[in-house]
């Protein structure tokens, strides 16, 4: 159940006002692990969410739901949209396979991929993001990771009907010790090749997390695209971000800060803060 509550600030001319949203979900979740020839894990599985078909989001102002990323690591996940402004509806269903292979050496390679299906479409998702049809785009990764200490990943993702990719990201894990870790990734996306339209765009980010104690974690993002061609104004640094997340055993503390930068003359740079409160646990049995 998505319970959501904002105080929304007027000018003097007229007063504040206060907004809620309680939206309910239900969602399945199957997989079932087959061994094979005593190395390969071949892995099935799949996501039912069931969702009301329309909820008026429009009392709501949109400042920190503007990203739609669809990868592999969020087709699985409750949403595929970024913030807490704007939530995804209508009832919808992922699938894929996942192929893992363990080796002596400690090292783990992984392939996998899959698709979403949305039983009615979402307006707010567009035609860039891979999710405006009921159909989605396919989604793909393959990985290398040794252990805990580092992981080599590539993820793409690919038109539904052409198989052209539209995105490509390569990325890189590395873990100091159990209290820093950074990641490198390389991020492009071929608008021009898969709808022959619009420039491309080449970004590269860097992200750190740095753990003091162990229930506190501070972690920073830097995103920076490369001038197209064609395009030299969208080069510079495109966000950043800094969070703040205390853990305690029942309750998890959260809080977010993000600037967007803009480069058009019509859009003003945007900062936005954020404050989540989540309560962890609740299905577990209390101890005798």
């Amino acid at each position: 159940l998505n319970l959501s509550g904002y105080h929304l600030l007027s000018d003097q001319s007229e007063a504040d006002d206060n907004r809620y949203r309680m939206v309910p979900e239900l969602t399945l979740a199957w997989s079932k692990p087959l061994l094979i020839n005593g190395a390969w894990l071949v892995t099935p599985k799949a996501n039912l969410t069931l969702a009301p078909n329309q909820t008026d989001q429009s009392a709501i102002a949109n400042l920190d739901s503007i990203s739609q990323e669809f990868t592999y690591q969020n087709l699985f996940s409750e949403s595929r949209i970024s913030g807490n402004d704007r939530l995804e509806q209508a009832s919808r269903t992922s699938y894929g396979l996942a192929i893992n292979r363990q080796f002596s050496n400690q090292h783990q390679f992984e392939v996998a991929f899959g698709q979403l299906y949305r039983f009615r479409q979402d307006e707010f998702f567009d035609i860039a993001s891979g999710l405006s049809e009921k159909s989605s785009d396919y989604v793909f990764k393959a990985e290398l990771t040794q252990r805990n200490n580092w992981q080599l990943s590539y993820q793409s993702r690919l038109n539904k009907e052409s198989l052209a990719p539209y995105f490509n990201q390569l990325s890189s894990f590395y873990r100091f010790d159990q209290r820093f870790s950074f990641d490198l990734s390389y991020n492009k996306y071929d608008f021009n090749r898969v709808f022959n339209e619009g420039d491309d765009i080449n970004e590269l980010s860097l992200k750190g997390q740095f753990k003091p104690f162990y229930n506190l974690t501070l972690s920073g993002e830097l995103d920076y695209n490369f001038a197209d061609r064609e395009n030299f104004s969208e080069t510079g640094l495109s966000r950043s971000k800094f969070s703040l997340i205390y853990d305690t055993a029942c309750i998890s503390y959260q809080l977010l800060l993000t600037r967007d930068y803009f480069t058009s003359d019509f859009v003003d740079n945007q900062t936005s803060i954020s404050f989540k409160l989540a309560f962890k646990g609740l299905n577990q049995p209390f101890a005798d």
